[in-house]
């Protein structure tokens, strides 16, 4: 599947297991067809626009042993009416591994795509009545070992209705906004 079409299909479904699972087919071993190792292309769903604005960005697209990956997030909240669970993982090159940051001493728990209620939150019951503006370009970091498996990463940030992972699911009504940015790692 190509990038575009991946949007196009975006547009009929915005549930997190469709976003991350089409992630993983854009998370691709290089030189597979398709978006391949070290694209930068993302993915940014606002299902209300400027109401809830989440930003992630990495420092390069291509990473090798003894790089630094940092990760910025900007997160532009215009005050809206939502409680929310803010998710903050990383999807590894097998396509299926999810790591779910925990906290924001970067704590990590591993859970996969197939079963949703395996990811952890990075905070939960986030009232977002209270208009803010986050922006941190070196939000989270790590320096590649070289141990770390090669190919194509995704990187995301999701601020999802309380609890909306509870059922395994995600509905697209859940989603309050979502980004996905992609990477590769070549040791």
């Amino acid at each position: 599947m190509r990038l575009t079409d991946f949007r196009r299909y975006l547009h009929c479904s915005l549930s997190l297991s469709t976003l991350l699972t089409a992630a993983a087919i854009l998370v691709q071993p290089a030189g597979a067809a398709g978006v391949g190792a070290g694209s930068t292309d993302r993915i940014r769903i606002t299902p209300s626009p400027h109401t809830l604005l989440v930003i992630t960005s990495t420092s390069r697209g291509v990473y090798t042993t003894g790089d630094r990956l940092e990760v910025g997030l900007t997160v532009d909240n215009g005050g809206i009416d939502a409680v929310v669970d803010l998710y903050f993982g990383m999807l590894l090159p097998d396509g299926s591994t999810v790591v779910s940051f925990t906290d924001f001493g970067f704590q990590v728990s591993i859970g996969t795509l197939a079963d949703l209620r395996s990811l952890r939150p990075i905070a939960r019951n986030l009232d977002l009545i209270t208009p803010f503006h986050f922006s941190q370009p070196e939000f989270y970091s790590q320096t590649w070992s070289g141990s770390e498996a090669p190919g194509s990463y995704a990187i995301f940030f999701l601020a999802a209705r309380i609890g909306a992972l509870d059922d395994n699911q995600l509905d697209p009504e859940e989603v309050v906004a979502a980004d996905v940015a992609f990477f590769s790692f070549t040791p």
